[in-house]
């Protein structure tokens, strides 16, 4: 124990004078002095007395100096060297945990801005409560309801006391859209129903498409997504084109497995349910923009049933409306509208492709020989929106393959009987309220002396889908709108 003391005399007395201006033996308050085991014998005369009295500032450490040495109090711990070398994964550990409580934090709070901002007392929203957005993250300037900041949600609560009265819903994505499709969509759709709430959810649109919208009363909401591919179908003999759907497809497999494997890590702070939760929030950023609108279409639905009557999930850029597509839907049903057949699941190209890379082979034998479902227009009650939005959640978030996913499973999931709770009704083309042009011919088409339209009765058709297939359809629909 003496030449522990003596030791420490000697380098007490080896620090230079402008170090200790003060002429008194020690250390500045930033030394670190070792003073030995923390089993040795605290005496009077011991090292921990003596050393405080020889070093006054220093930072005393009880142990011994890091080295290679092993520790002799707990040789189980291993030497100090070993534990120094486990401090960069213990940081790396609790820097996950970190990020991970970020990223949830910011998923919910962009869900909060959806949820909060949207009108509570039944009237259209004004310019300010609306929520035109850019690229991926809202900006917070025009998250700000004209009240006054984000409501809370008792604040919420207490304005929606009254019950409004139940309006009639058009939800769609406006995914880099273009101002003549919007202009399109939303004077033919204020022509036939003018009362009907138009809700889009919006990414990468010009600052003239957010006027646009704001002068026929559409709600833009932020569409929060991380997908880097397009809005097109890619040519898979592009392949440029196809080097972004691989990147996005491998993309996807790379986060899947990050967060398997960080499932025990987010545990030890959170609960099952808030890891799903976790889960679900960065799996709705990462999937294919078809797929994660369809995710956030439930989000804004979310506690709307005393709001909203009957909702349509519409596609915007090429759905034109020549009457009230409400007006023939009857209460309580899922209305889901069939392509032009022929055609078949397995008899279509595309279509095949997307049900075999997203199920494989055994469920495309199952449904090849039914009809094309198109996933663009689906139109029912507020509960049976509702409960189709949630029965496809899992296959959404979950099946991410090369091509798009959203219609494979639109198909795949009607035909084997997934939504028979709902009481869906599957509509011939050219028999319900929607006709779907994309795969007809123009001799096909029959029209009235309005130059609308119309079915095999005369009866015009309310929504008319895919007809950007066709110029001189298109055209003549521009004209019939002015």
């Amino acid at each position: 124990m003496r030449v522990r003391h003596r030791a420490a005399d000697a380098a007490a007395k080896s620090f230079p004078a402008e170090a200790n201006p003060a002429g008194q033996r020690g250390v500045p308050g930033s030394q670190r002095l070792y003073v030995g085991c923390c089993c040795e014998p605290g005496t009077a005369g011991g090292p921990i007395p003596r050393a405080e009295r020889v070093f006054p500032g220093a930072i005393l450490t009880v142990g011994q100096k890091p080295g290679p040495k092993p520790n002799r109090c707990n040789p189980m711990l291993g030497t100090a060297r070993t534990r120094v070398r486990a401090l960069p994964v213990v940081a790396l550990l609790m820097a996950s945990v970190h990020g991970l409580h970020t990223i949830y934090g910011m998923a919910l709070a962009c869900r909060d801005f959806q949820s909060l901002a949207r009108p509570l007392n039944g009237t259209r929203p004004d310019a300010s409560a609306r929520l035109p957005c850019q690229g991926l993250a809202p900006r917070i300037d025009l998250l700000l309801p004209a009240a006054g900041g984000l409501l809370s949600r008792e604040m919420a609560v207490s304005t929606a006391s009254t019950a409004p009265p139940r309006h009639n819903l058009v939800l769609g994505m406006a995914w880099n859209l273009q101002i003549g499709d919007l202009d399109l969509f939303a004077r033919s759709l204020r022509q036939v129903a003018p009362a009907a709430d138009v809700v889009l959810l919006a990414k990468d649109v010009s600052t003239e498409t957010q006027r646009l919208a704001h002068a026929w009363q559409i709600q833009l909401l932020p569409l929060n997504n991380c997908y880097f591919g397009l809005c097109k179908s890619a040519d898979k003999r592009n392949p440029k084109e196809s080097r972004k759907r691989i990147r996005n497809y491998l993309g996807m497999k790379l986060v899947n497995g990050l967060l398997r494997a960080a499932y025990p890590l987010a545990r030890l702070g959170y609960t099952h349910p808030e890891c799903r939760e976790l889960g679900r929030e960065i799996r709705k950023l990462i999937v294919h923009t078809y797929s994660s609108r369809f995710v956030q279409y439930l989000d804004f639905l979310r506690n709307q049933s005393a709001r909203y009557d009957k909702v349509m999930l519409s596609d915007v850029r090429d759905v034109f409306f020549q009457a009230d597509p409400f007006a023939r839907i009857p209460d309580h049903q899922l209305w889901m509208f069939q392509e032009e057949g022929p055609h078949t699941l397995g008899s279509d190209r595309r279509n095949r492709r997307w049900v075999l890379a997203t199920f494989g082979r055994k469920v495309l034998r199952q449904i090849e020989h039914q009809r094309i479902l198109c996933a663009g227009i689906t139109i029912g009650s507020y509960a049976n929106i509702v409960g189709y939005l949630q029965a496809m959640e899992p296959e959404l978030l979950t099946r991410s393959p090369v091509y798009i996913p959203d219609q494979g499973i639109h198909n795949a999931m009607a035909y084997t009987g997934v939504f028979k709770h709902l009481n869906p009704v599957v509509v011939k083309n050219g028999d319900g309220p929607v006709l779907t042009v994309g795969l007809m011919t123009e001799a096909q088409f029959k029209w009235d002396d309005a130059g609308r339209l119309v079915d095999a009765a005369g009866v015009p058709y309310a929504v008319i889908h895919q007809f950007d297939r066709h110029p001189k359809l298109a055209a003549r629909l521009q004209r019939l709108v002015g």
